[in-house]
């Protein structure tokens, strides 16, 4: 019961952290971007945060580049130069828990100690992953290369998380 309250508190706001949903760029730079470069090429990317893996931003990258071929009037559309980079970030966790100390004297001093039965120091890796792509878009499937973004649009829509 001592720990009680930490634990529920913890548990209570550890909703709070969530992955990327499918949005434009916030502030910070998570969510999607897209550039037209000419008439039938523009450039999509897509961040996630801490929370979001790899797998979730190159559908969301999938997505928008469905998304920006239909909004240009093309029904195909060619991934190219597809690019995800990983940034990786280690942080060092102490558990620790306050406590009040109390002295002969009458005073009471404010304390911090390390949980008992676990490890004083332990590691955690987060992966922040970011997909870029360059992609080409037609009214016609020249090869084999290119999606429909009609299809896309359609098939992941029920894998996307949306801003809401």
């Amino acid at each position: 019961m001592k720990y009680g309250f930490w634990f529920s508190f913890l548990f209570l706001f550890s909703g709070c952290a969530t992955s990327t949903p499918y949005q434009k760029a916030n502030y910070l730079g998570y969510g999607y971007t897209s550039t037209l470069i000419d008439k039938n090429t523009a450039r999509v990317g897509f961040k996630g945060n801490k929370l979001t893996d790899r797998a979730d931003v190159e559908l969301m990258l999938l997505y928008r580049a469905a998304e920006v071929s239909q909004d240009n009037g093309f029904q195909y559309f060619k991934l190219s130069r597809l690019q995800t980079d990983r940034q990786s970030e280690a942080e060092l966790m102490t558990p620790r828990v306050p406590y009040f100390q109390y002295r002969r004297d009458g005073r009471v001093r404010y304390r911090r100690s390390s949980v008992r039965g676990q490890p004083s120091e332990s590691f955690i890796t987060y992966n922040q992953f970011e997909a870029v792509s360059f992609i080409h878009m037609a009214n016609k499937k020249k090869s084999d290369d290119y999606y429909s973004a009609e299809e896309t649009l359609k098939n992941l829509k029920s894998e996307i998380k949306f801003d809401n």
